[in-house]
């Protein structure tokens, strides 16, 4: 099963739902896959507070594809596989290690070996997986192989508008067949949020997860709100000074410190708005774009969001260029739409294109 839908739809509310449903009265332990491991804790910690029976919240492991596969070879090699310095292995080679453990045609190594799974069975009975636009070839092909081909074995959750990796597949490409069904209501963002969000990922069809292309025609939101603010800023000092007054005031309006995200495209710049919020003695979230994925605010503020930041500087290959512009699009896409109520977008010099576009 496969649902789609644009941002603030509920895709993942579902898939934590399923989740515990399949561990409430399903025939096996349960796996939920996202993005990263940093999404992963957030979705364990809304699991324990969702299921009450904690022996049925212990059937549910919560884990990004990359632990996934360091568990597998860890299991089966009886230490931690090194990632860095000598006789270190990519998580590319682990991933692939860890398909080729699973699909052993001889030997009972598995059986004997892997904690976390029923003797003589796959690792996990059911698999839900969120974020599913962002997994790659290999990762869909090891969680295909984590569980058996049965009733209820991948339940798949992912909008891929908001894909900020360059994976383009279709599940059928890696054995995977799914029935799709979409969401079409966001009942995160107000009207105001939602169009200003598509316009800058671009209306137009992208590459789906079944065989064809991903329309975000009929994405539509049933209330409105605040506009978003974009500012524009002669210097970065000047801007980090809005940033500042920004938060200041949302802190005055009475929005909690949780309910508040900063972020900005590079390391240098997150680095920057930590030091004047610290500086501010305002203590909210900052992290980068990346870091806003799977997310949600109250109200959001966007910093840096300037030419040759966003998107990054471009290669010269036609198509590695609309690769990278795809994927720039999506990600600022991503970070836009993690606001509930108020986005505050702002640059210095040279804005984004994609702002005017």
């Amino acid at each position: 099963m496969l649902v789609t839908g644009g941002a603030g739809t509920g895709k993942t509310l579902i898939a934590l739902h399923r989740a515990a449903h399949l561990a409430g009265h399903g025939n096996g332990p349960v796996l939920l896959v996202t993005f990263s491991q940093s999404l992963a804790t957030e979705l364990s910690a809304k699991l324990d507070l969702l299921i009450e029976d904690q022996a049925v919240r212990k059937r549910i492991d919560v884990c990004n594809v990359d632990r996934l596969a360091i568990r597998i070879v860890a299991d089966v090699e009886g230490r931690q596989p090194t990632l860095v310095g000598a006789g270190a292995r990519s998580l590319t080679e682990l991933t692939d290690e860890a398909l080729r453990l699973l699909t052993r045609a001889t030997g009972d190594l598995l059986d004997d070996v892997l904690s976390f799974g029923e003797p003589g069975r796959k690792p996990y009975r059911h698999i839900v997986v969120d974020e599913a636009q962002d997994v790659s070839p290999a990762q869909w092909r090891l969680l295909r192989a984590a569980v058996p081909r049965a009733p209820d074995d991948l339940f798949v959750v992912g909008d891929p508008h908001q894909r900020i990796t360059d994976h383009r597949i279709s599940l059928g490409a890696v054995g995977i067949h799914a029935v799709q069904h979409g969401l079409s209501i966001s009942y995160r963002l107000p009207h105001e949020l939602l169009s200003f969000g598509v316009r800058l990922r671009g209306g137009g069809p992208t590459l789906g997860l079944v065989k064809g292309v991903q329309e975000l025609r009929g994405f539509r939101s049933t209330r409105h709100g605040e506009r978003p603010t974009v500012r524009a800023y002669d210097t970065p000092e000047a801007e980090l000074a809005g940033l500042v007054n920004t938060i200041e005031s949302w802190r005055e309006e009475g929005v909690p410190t949780t309910e508040i995200a900063v972020a900005a495209r590079t390391t240098r710049l997150v680095k920057a708005a930590k030091e004047a919020l610290r500086r501010a003695r305002q203590e909210v979230r900052v992290t980068t774009l990346h870091g806003l994925k799977g997310l949600e605010f109250d109200n959001v503020a966007l910093v840096g969001i300037a030419e040759g930041v966003v998107p990054e500087p471009l290669p010269s290959d036609p198509g590695d260029r609309a690769r990278v512009l795809q994927r720039e699009r999506g990600l600022l896409y991503v970070a836009c739409t993690r606001a509930r109520s108020v986005l505050y977008v702002s640059h210095s010099g040279r804005g984004s294109p994609f702002l005017s576009s």
